[in-house]
């Protein structure tokens, strides 16, 4: 079918397609496309636009440099989008307007998250603001796309998922993170990440140990935040925290009001397990892979005074695989290395307390005590 371009086009969106690759040989421009397993000369002015099309154009500007080359843009834009080089970002149902777009840098994967229609976005981008990339490039695309009662959560071409707006960010922070964990190469590890002097402190714990307010207070005390919930390993032991916003859930948002008291100014939204939610910011910029120096295995409870437990071997492994994820759902020889390189070079412990206060003071007592090489372990 040939396409023509309407006004109202102007402010959809095309991107190239997913492996699809530009080549310059001996003069001439060729294109690759691997589910087709088809090569394609592109003229000039495709080869001109390739970066921006890897990125994602808008319409509009396709068509301006189509007329200022002398191309017919309507033919060129059929021809790309029959050989399959080209897509448009739009979810299943069809290309909508963009009405702004961001790249997101989750440390393991860039995403451009594309929103769509209209709507209350400012609560989402404020969200995104400290992972924005500076630079432009090729990357994943997610659609967020808003209507009036409604938002919708949507993979470049795939079905919409539709939530409420005080459902939104819950649902976005959920899409994104799947995303991430989907580029992880060895295992993701259920765990909040600190940072002190490049070396990384972790707090693991079952569901409701308190790692996110242990957390976020701990980062309002002279340790950075570099994530609050998962933490890729590294090949040589050391861990990446997807820099994802601070999750506070409502019982903790009096708790941690003297830590950060910008939590009571930011938006609540709900959780789909009915949790009400506020998102804190982290220190801008991509964390750094570090080398792990302790992890904590939090066990909050009334019936225990507080105390800190040296952990074993078996148990300290046992720590790091609770909640673990991996692509494949195993733990492949590649990433047991990975995991066996962290346990060596970290110390363990089972910290027992009552209090947010208890934590603190127990951590900052314990931290320049601790050694940095591990001593051996039983058990």
């Amino acid at each position: 079918m040939h396409m023509t371009f309407e006004p109202s086009d102007r402010n959809h969106v095309l991107v190239a397609c997913e492996g699809t690759r530009l080549a310059c040989v001996g003069g001439t421009a060729l294109l690759f496309v691997p589910g087709r397993e088809s090569l394609f000369a592109a003229s000039p002015l495709v080869a001109d636009l390739w970066d921006r099309l890897q990125a994602g154009i808008p319409l509009g500007d396709v068509a301006a440099a189509a007329r200022a080359s002398g191309e017919d843009a309507s033919q060129m834009l059929d021809d790309l989008l029959r050989a399959g080089i080209v897509e448009y970002i739009a979810p299943r149902d069809g290309p909508r307007d963009v009405a702004f777009r961001m790249q997101v840098d989750l440390g393991v994967i860039r995403v451009c998250v594309n929103f769509l229609g209209t709507g209350h976005f400012r609560p989402l981008r404020d969200m995104l603001a400290p992972l924005e990339a500076p630079d432009p490039r090729p990357g994943r695309q997610l659609l967020v796309i808003g209507a009036p009662h409604r938002v919708g959560i949507a993979r470049n071409g795939g079905e919409t998922d539709w939530v409420t707006w005080k459902e939104a960010a819950p649902a976005l922070k959920m899409a994104l993170t799947d995303m991430a964990l989907a580029a992880v190469d060895t295992v993701a590890l259920h765990a909040a990440t600190l940072s002190r002097r490049d070396e990384a402190l972790l707090l693991a714990g079952a569901p409701g140990a308190g790692k996110s307010t242990l957390a976020v207070a701990l980062g309002a005390a002279g340790f950075r935040l570099d994530g609050d919930d998962v933490c890729s390993l590294q090949t040589d032991g050391r861990v990446r925290a997807l820099p994802f916003p601070a999750t506070v859930k409502q019982g903790a948002w009096a708790i941690l009001a003297p830590h950060r008291p910008d939590v009571a100014g930011c938006p609540a939204f709900t959780r789909p397990d009915g949790q009400r939610v506020r998102y804190l910011a982290l220190t801008r910029g991509t964390p750094e892979a570090r080398r792990v120096r302790t992890v904590l295995c939090l066990d909050r409870t009334d019936r225990c005074p507080p105390r800190m437990t040296p952990l074993g071997v078996a148990d300290a492994i046992a720590t790091l695989l609770n909640g673990a994820w991996s692509t494949d759902r195993k733990l492949s020889p590649h990433a047991f290395d990975a995991l066996m390189a962290c346990v060596a070079g970290a110390r363990f412990y089972r910290m027992t307390y009552r209090t947010l206060d208890d934590a603190m003071a127990m951590i900052d007592t314990a931290w320049p005590l601790m050694p940095r090489d591990r001593l051996a372990a039983t058990g």
